[in-house]
């Protein structure tokens, strides 16, 4: 490796005496913090700003306030986590180990997979070089940025013996660590608020005679930008969609048939390839993706989740179905960020859920009334929701939306995106499209 490499040439944790040394001091010395969701000041930009002053910082001495002897261990990911507790991020992993990191992002349901092409990183997330484990060999650091050439800018602890910025990284061909491993994703800050809405909400349709439509939102205004509608039809009557990401759709039919939708163009016009047939038995009701890995739909009442394996889903990349609950009696449903889902209910309940796993998930009511006559609920990501009734379009930003309380829920009855002319039977929104 060259002397560029996180270590040079040893990875966030290649010193010999790593291994035994991170188990010591996760069995002794790190704090653990509780799962439950509490209020916080955290901020994406917040989490930026306190790893920006700390470039420049390095051996032997400067990085030992990161809560570890930096002279004779690595220090990526202990430079990661005293990052985020800094900005106020709480929990925080509990872990030194870089790989260790990842793990813990996929135990507490934050972990994003990168899949086949950069993934979905924003500002404040921590990246994972090698697949989540418990053992040594990767590395991690805090992502400064997401450029507009798919690039991404971070900020890593234990690089050439100092935190240093890299920028332009390919998440798709980077490499880092002891062992020379791929970025496998990125785990969310938990409990951290987008800080400043900016970009372009992503919405997609389908109107009554099974034509697609697709409408820009500006994040920050709530004003409508441009909406395309296609020509040509599903050829199917839908019943529950989800966006994965820009050009790809899962759409269910009344019959019970998964279709998997490719968008070839949403710019000036609409235009999509035939729809996919990915297989039978899907009676969900609803469905929304959290832009990580997880697909959520309910049916009868019951929530199940899936892991999507694949960029452009197969049958065979849609896998381990896993009933989460029962009594998911919901009429709406829309993800909020990895592992989190929100609906509302026919009282006029507006709630939200923490997704841990089978049997293992958190209700917050977030609103008790007023909610009941919204026929679609939608989430682009940075906190911002959207809410259909009638031929409205209705905007709201929620500041932390993975704080299990709506205190920070404020709404702009007075400025909808649209008064009218929402005719949709279905809507969903790209999820991560806005930070």
């Amino acid at each position: 490796m060259t002397t560029n490499s996180p270590g040079t040439g040893a990875g966030c944790f290649a010193r010999r005496v790593l291994a035994l040394l991170a188990v010591v001091l996760t069995l002794t010395g790190l704090a653990v913090f509780g799962p439950a969701p509490a209020a916080s000041a955290a901020t994406r930009p917040g989490i930026v700003a306190v790893a920006q002053a700390e470039v420049g910082v390095s051996e032997p001495s400067g990085c030992d306030k990161y809560g570890i002897d930096c002279s004779n261990l690595g220090w990526c990911a202990a430079f990661a986590r005293w990052v985020w507790g800094q900005a106020g991020v709480s929990p925080v992993p509990d872990t030194n180990v870089a790989r260790g990191v990842g793990k813990w992002g996929v135990d507490h349901g934050l972990f994003k997979y990168r899949s086949n092409g950069g993934g979905n990183p924003q500002p404040g997330d921590i990246v994972v070089y090698g697949t989540p484990a418990d053992v040594s060999g990767g590395h991690v650091g805090i992502v400064e940025s997401v450029n507009s050439d798919g690039t991404i800018t971070t900020i890593e602890g234990n690089y050439s013996q100092k935190v240093t910025r890299r920028s332009h990284i390919d998440p798709a061909t980077a490499i880092g660590g002891q062992d020379a491993l791929h970025i496998s994703g990125y785990v969310a800050p938990p409990n951290a608020g987008s800080g400043t809405v900016s970009g372009t909400a992503s919405v997609y349709g389908v109107l009554a005679d099974g034509r697609l439509t697709y409408t820009a939102i500006d994040a920050a205004t709530g004003d409508r930008i441009r909406t395309v509608v296609s020509g040509a039809a599903l050829g199917f009557t839908p019943k529950a969609m989800a966006t994965l990401d820009f050009n790809t759709l899962l759409v269910t039919s009344d019959t019970g048939r998964l279709y998997r939708v490719d968008i070839i163009t949403n710019n000036t016009s609409l235009g999509f390839q035939a729809p996919v047939d990915l297989g039978g038995g899907w009676t969900h009701d609803l469905l929304a993706y959290d832009g990580s890995a997880y697909l959520y739909g309910i049916a009868d009442g019951v929530l199940h989740r899936y892991t999507l394996t694949a960029t452009k889903p197969t049958a065979a990349a849609i896998t381990a179905n896993t009933t989460i609950g029962t009594g998911f009696t919901l009429n709406t449903l829309t993800s909020t960020a990895p592992g989190w889902i929100a609906g509302t209910t026919t009282d006029g309940e507006l709630l939200s859920y923490r997704i841990r796993g089978a049997g293992d998930w958190s209700r917050y009511q977030l609103r008790a009334t007023t909610w009941g006559a919204m026929t679609h609920l939608l989430s682009p990501g940075g906190g911002v929701l959207y809410g259909h009734t009638g031929g409205a379009l209705y905007h709201y930003l929620d500041a932390n939306p993975t704080d299990g309380t709506g205190a920070d829920l404020d709404g702009y009855a007075d400025d909808p995106v649209d008064a009218t002319g929402w005719t949709q039977i279905l809507l969903s929104a790209q999820p991560d499209s806005v930070s």
